[in-house]
């Protein structure tokens, strides 16, 4: 295939040729991870790309399934998406957004911290896979700068994660819908009052550590309108917190379209969210207690509604009484499902009923899942003869295809279930979460 990129002037109808453009081509089976708009490279991503002459034009080898072209020039940025048959037309370049902000946190300005800009995609079937986020770290009063941004949905945030140790004890998150050349400030944590509480599990677990929680405060209020592809989907906020937001790829696509905080609780239960306007919010609350890596199944769930009055200089809410969930225990009988296998035949654990079986439940985006699986595989031959253990590696991978290219390239000689979306699962279970 042979075409060019031309960049788009606002002041002219004719654009001009874009010399040293670097274009990526993007499939759902050749996956581009572009760490602020460099290669990160990896087990996944083969970055295939070309750079464009100074008249412009570029060659890609033919493409089998529908694809997507991502250019990143000094003048901004462009992605189209073509069926396998097309071949590329002229593609014109979108000038680059730009974002600062300050982060700050019950009042004061936040230093050293990560933000994060992510654009909001919901890919699905044969779509291209395209992951692109852009970090930064706060200066000394908290501000941060983005200067070059593709135009489109996006969310800013600063970086909060449940096993990562950081000043931060909520991120707000902020969705935007940015145009082409438009430079936009946002203020993180810094636009409203705080809200403080303590979190108390009924029927408390010796040990019970409260910080293992993914947790958020949601605006019950209209944030971004939806990309196109989520439109169809019924999501409304108006009906308030949905577990779908959590489980689903549509589902944690939408709750980005919205003003949330995601909320990191001390490991004694006690929280504080920063920057809390008024208005209607509810708190999502979802503890786990402990892990090993990954969080799997929520230990207590409970969902609070909550109003911040007009004028209020700080809301505290005291003890929150959170509903502990029944678990599994040793010696319970394991919930039966069907699955289907790596090679696309059907099974069900109750085939393998009279022997001893080993569920291993992972994913490839969970490092210390994958970390595992040599182990397990250590196990299964140890203890296999004579019909003896059976594994099964659950895989929670919401794209099968991803959990099948790292099958087929890895020698794990069990049984793995690829459940895909876990809407179709039979047990309830949050999916893990790293």
């Amino acid at each position: 295939m042979r075409t060019h990129s031309r960049t788009a002037s606002p002041r002219r109808s004719v654009g001009h040729p874009v010399g040293a453009a670097r274009v990526y081509v993007a499939t759902s089976f050749q996956h581009l991870d572009l760490n602020d708009l460099e290669d990160r490279g990896g087990e996944f991503t083969s970055n295939y790309h070309v750079d464009t002459t100074e008249d412009g034009l570029f060659e890609i080898v033919p493409q089998v399934e529908r694809y997507a072209l991502v250019v990143v020039a000094p003048q901004g940025y462009a992605e189209v998406h073509h069926d396998a048959s097309q071949n590329p037309d002229e593609i014109r370049i979108q000038p680059w957004a730009s974002v600062t902000g300050q982060l700050v946190q019950s009042g004061k300005p936040i230093p050293n911290c990560n933000v994060m800009i992510q654009p909001i995609r919901y890919l699905t079937g044969d779509e291209p896979r395209i992951n692109t986020h852009f970090q930064g770290v706060t200066r000394e009063d908290g501000s941060f700068a983005f200067e070059r941004v593709p135009a489109g949905h996006c969310r800013v945030r600063g970086f909060l994660h449940f096993s990562r140790e950081s000043p931060l004890r909520s991120s707000r998150s902020v969705p935007l819908h940015l145009t082409p050349g438009e430079r936009t400030h946002v203020t993180l944590g810094g636009d409203g009052i705080d809200v403080t509480g303590q979190l108390v599990v009924e029927n408390e677990p010796d040990g019970f550590d409260y910080h293992f929680s993914i947790s958020y405060l949601v605006a019950k209020r209209a944030g971004i309108e939806a990309p196109q592809s989520l439109a169809a989907k019924g999501f409304d906020w108006r009906n308030g917190w949905s577990d779908s937001w959590m489980n689903t790829q549509e589902g944690g696509a939408y709750l980005e379209t919205l003003h949330n905080w995601f909320v990191k609780p001390a490991s004694d239960g006690r929280f504080t969210i920063s920057g809390v306007e008024p208005g209607d919010y509810e708190f999502a609350v979802h503890l786990y207690g402990t892990t090993e890596g990954c969080l799997v199944h929520p230990a207590a769930t409970r969902v609070i509604g909550i109003t911040v009055k007009p004028g209020q200089p700080q809301l505290e809410l005291g003890k929150l009484s959170i509903p502990s969930l029944p678990l599994p225990k040793v010696g319970d009988m394991a919930s039966g499902f069907d699955f289907v296998r790596s090679d696309g035949t059907k099974a069900s654990l109750a085939s393998l009923r009279g022997r001893y079986v080993l569920l291993d439940f992972w994913a490839t985006w969970c490092a210390p899942c994958v970390a595992k699986l040599d182990e397990v595989e250590r196990i299964r031959k140890q203890y296999s003869a004579d019909n003896g253990l059976a594994v099964v590696g659950v895989n929670l991978d919401a794209d099968i295809q991803r959990a099948r290219e790292f099958l087929n390239g890895k020698s794990l000689p069990w049984h793995h279930a690829l459940l895909g979306d876990l809407d179709d699962m039979q047990s309830a279970a949050f999916p893990p979460t790293c």
